[in-house]
């Protein structure tokens, strides 16, 4: 389900600048007490993804410097942070239970697990997101291309 918040609060007949639609994506269903697992912001997500994607480049060489090392680790805490920010909670917590607790990483071995580990999770989430969007453009197609229309 695809859900695109509205804008409140603009008095009629007023023209400020709106800003874009904000698109939320269901990529999972309720369960019982649990919320839906939702993204929130899935423009952020798929810059956090190409970051992360890019950022494999760093992680080739056999004999990362120690400074390299601690950049690479600082990065995957920040992508970690701003990715459960932009997920539902019940999305945050699964990514954390799948990375788990860690101490910092020492070795290179170690960043590049976490690494693998957090690009596949969000790499999976990123093609059930896509295949949301497509489903829905599917099933609703005047209401996508509108939608796509009033963001351009």
């Amino acid at each position: 389900m695809i859900e695109v918040p509205s804008v409140a609060g603009q008095p009629a007949g007023s023209a400020p600048p709106r800003p874009a639609p904000r698109i939320v994506v269901e990529v999972g269903p309720a369960t019982g007490t649990e919320t839906a697992y939702r993204v929130e912001s899935p423009d952020l997500l798929l810059r956090l993804w190409g970051l992360l994607n890019a950022a494999g480049e760093e992680l080739r060489p056999q004999d990362l410097p120690p400074k390299s090392l601690a950049r690479i680790q600082d990065l995957l805490t920040t992508v970690q942070a701003d990715v459960e920010r932009a997920v539902s909670p019940a999305l945050a917590a699964e990514l954390r239970h799948v990375l788990g607790a860690r101490p910092p990483s020492t070795d290179a071995a170690s960043v590049r697990i976490e690494y693998a580990a957090l690009l596949g999770w969000l790499g999976g989430l990123v093609i059930e997101m896509f295949s949301q969007l497509e489903a829905e453009a599917q099933a609703h197609p005047v209401t996508a291309r509108r939608s796509a229309s009033a963001r351009r």
